[in-house]
């Protein structure tokens, strides 16, 4: 079957937003996402979204209680190909963080909450505004760790374990789009059985 390549960044962009939702909610928060849209039960129409703005605009995350005092983060993953931007990675990042934040910033501010855009490379490697989201996340942990010896997180196993896992989604998703790009051979041209013939034809 066709794998097709929007497929592929959906697939990127949503598990990326869902490694960060558990991220939080690892240490007790609440988090919604903008693709785990409520719906009836019928499954087809949506009855409600957290994530959508006045203006329209959908951010693709929510943390509930994040934020500074106690106020709510909302946050839109992006991820920019450096190759094909020409450009070199730092600029590309900070171009695409400036791009979220022209979009988003000022109506979440309206609205008290903070915004991080979390821009990575599409090959690894984060922009600042993801490396200050994360480090709000682990600040938290540290927090929990001091108020709490029983708990089961430090700040250093709870950074360690999230950033290996959003490594590890972003690895399987890029091979599974890798994969799909690869064409499809039947078993007698991988055979070398297709000489001088049109396997494809035959129905084979």
């Amino acid at each position: 079957s066709v794998c097709p390549i929007g497929g592929f960044k959906n697939r990127r962009h949503n598990s990326t937003a869902d490694v960060l939702c558990e991220m939080w909610e690892a240490i007790g928060g609440t988090a919604a996402a903008d693709h785990r849209k409520a719906r009836n039960s019928r499954g087809v129409d949506v009855v409600g979204n957290t994530c959508m703005l006045p203006s329209g605009n959908q951010v693709d995350l929510i943390l509930y209680g994040a934020g500074r005092h106690g106020g709510d983060i909302a946050i839109d993953v992006s991820f920019v190909c450096v190759e094909a931007s020409n450009s070199k990675f730092e600029t590309a990042i900070a171009k695409r963080e400036a791009d979220k934040n022209t979009k988003y910033l000022e109506e979440c501010k309206s609205l008290g909450l903070e915004f991080y855009p979390f821009v990575l490379g599409a090959h690894g490697g984060f922009g600042k505004s993801a490396r200050g989201l994360f480090k709000v996340l682990v600040d938290f942990a540290k927090k929990l760790e001091a108020r709490d010896w029983r708990h089961s997180w430090t700040a250093m196993s709870y950074e360690a374990c999230w950033l290996q896992k959003l490594s590890t989604v972003i690895a399987r998703e890029s091979a599974i789009g890798a994969l799909c790009r690869v064409p499809v051979f039947t078993r007698n041209m991988v055979l070398g059985e297709c000489a001088g013939v049109n396997c494809w034809a035959v129905g084979r």
